[in-house]
């Protein structure tokens, strides 16, 4: 445990490492490992002021998986966490893990809904030069159009977004290759030259708005 913790605290730490970490955390106390010295080390994570804040793939912080270790060690260790320890568990797990209370995860997710709404310009466009025949057919090519740009933005983004925050890794890819497809398949004809410059700069703008939001939202942190 202490090589893991020793990992966590120096630079360049990277994700993997820090997972590590919280993979260790949850394990059962060894027999080489005395309560009173697991209980001490948990105690100093909590108060670590470089990694405490250090967020997993699951959506941890360090200090939460220390908390909860050191609950799990039972009377009287569980005693010793400090009140202010599980104030901040309770933020952690109120907050930490969802997407968009992260700066990252906000910019993410607000390039993909901006190129959703930048495709409904030229939809909305074409359905205004043409002449329908009737409401019902211009609802209905309207409605197809929406429900596509929807399924290859904004639902794939709340699909990342409801995966980072329920802490399902499964489901957070899920959205994130979603997102990457459909990024691939605006950025591949522009620079396959598809269309003529500058025309071709603007599929490539958007596949690289929804690919940027994608790797924004697939982010630990």
């Amino acid at each position: 445990m202490s090589v893991l913790v020793e990992e966590a605290r120096a630079p360049g730490v990277t994700r993997a490492e820090i997972d590590a970490l919280l993979v260790g955390l949850s394990q059962p106390l060894s027999s080489d490992t005395s309560p009173r010295e697991r209980a001490d080390l948990l105690l100093s994570l909590m108060e670590d002021g470089r990694i405490a804040d250090y967020t997993g793939a699951d959506g941890r912080t360090v200090r939460v998986a220390a908390i909860q270790a050191l609950l799990a060690l039972g009377y009287p260790y569980a005693l010793e966490v400090p009140p202010e320890a599980l104030e901040a568990k309770a933020r952690d797990e109120g907050n930490g893990a969802r997407l968009l209370s992260t700066r990252k995860g906000k910019v993410g997710f607000g390039l993909v809904t901006l190129a959703g709404l930048a495709q409904l310009i030229p939809v909305i466009a074409v359905a205004a030069t043409q002449s329908w025949s009737s409401w019902s057919s211009l609802g209905l090519t309207m409605s197809l159009a929406i429900a596509f740009i929807v399924c290859t933005t904004l639902l794939p983004a709340l699909v990342t977004m409801a995966g980072h925050n329920l802490g399902n890794g499964g489901i957070k890819m899920t959205g994130s290759v979603w997102l990457f497809i459909v990024s691939l398949l605006w950025i591949i004809p522009s620079l396959l030259g598809f269309a003529a410059f500058p025309l071709n700069l603007i599929p490539l703008a958007m596949g690289g708005m929804i690919l940027a939001g994608s790797m924004l939202m697939h982010s630990k942190d």
